[in-house]
């Protein structure tokens, strides 16, 4: 099954690509979005211009990380026939508890991100002690490819976060970053109240987990896409069969 993958808060997605060579390995070609570096949209925004014209016409399922998973929720909401599942990782439906989005709050953000901030900061909100993983961009050299205003539009788009209420009725995987700094355990009970059919996979690693644990993620999502197309499976075993003794007068055929 294909998978859309939505990027974080940089919206780039080059952090997300060995996660993708791992999902690829196990059965699931990616498709890495990426969103302007230098032009805000919304939250409705991107879900109309970027996410919408991107999608596959047969099955697939979305994996939304961070600052996109609001748009895989949205997505979910729509009820596409063709969405068979939703992953969300280290994300939120609901504006988080968040030191960041509360200096945000206060704090020039835009004018402070344009300062030149030691990259160990940036490792260290991040990714914590851990590293991505294979050689590649750092995360120092992906913040700086955004425009400073662009972050702190979208830090301020969290911020104001109301997603409409309403469940939605396709699976869910959340894979929770058990080393996140960034957002707490808690957050997963705003998701819930939306996707009542929600499992929830802890995988060591900072809150861009995808980055520095690609292969357990990816074994994660495999598993979770295994048992959609098992229930997709065993449905279709289950569909009516027409015998000649279902036709005889008074007799019925199997009901589903």
């Amino acid at each position: 099954m294909k998978l859309i993958v939505l990027p974080g808060m940089d919206g780039t997605g080059i952090l997300l690509e060995p996660f993708a060579r791992e999902a690829e390995k196990l059965g699931s070609p990616c498709r890495i979005l990426s969103y302007p570096t230098a032009r805000f949209l919304s939250y409705e925004e991107l879900l109309d211009e970027i996410v919408i014209p991107s999608l596959p016409e047969d099955d697939f399922a979305v994996v939304a990380e961070s600052f996109s998973g609001p748009l895989g929720l949205a997505l979910a909401q729509r009820a596409l026939p063709n969405l068979r599942g939703l992953i969300l990782v280290a994300t939120f439906a609901e504006p988080p508890e968040s030191l960041l989005l509360r200096l945000s709050s206060i704090l020039p953000v835009g004018w402070i991100l344009s300062m030149p901030i030691p990259c160990f900061m940036t490792h260290k909100m991040m990714l914590g002690s851990f590293n991505p993983a294979g050689p590649g961009t750092s995360i120092c050299e992906v913040a700086r490819l955004v425009t400073p205003d662009v972050i702190a539009s979208r830090l301020e788009a969290v911020r104001k976060l109301k997603l409409e209420p309403g469940h939605i009725r396709v699976p869910g995987l959340y894979i929770r970053a058990g080393q996140d700094g960034l957002l707490p355990s808690t957050v997963i009970e705003g998701v819930r109240r939306l996707v009542p059919d929600l499992t929830e996979v802890v995988i060591r690693g900072p809150h861009l987990v995808l980055s520095t644990a690609p292969e357990s993620c990816a074994a994660a999502c495999a598993n979770f896409i295994g048992g959609i197309d098992t229930a997709k499976n065993l449905q279709g075993s289950h569909r009516p069969v027409h015998t000649a003794a279902s036709k005889r007068p008074g007799l019925e055929g199997p009901k589903r």
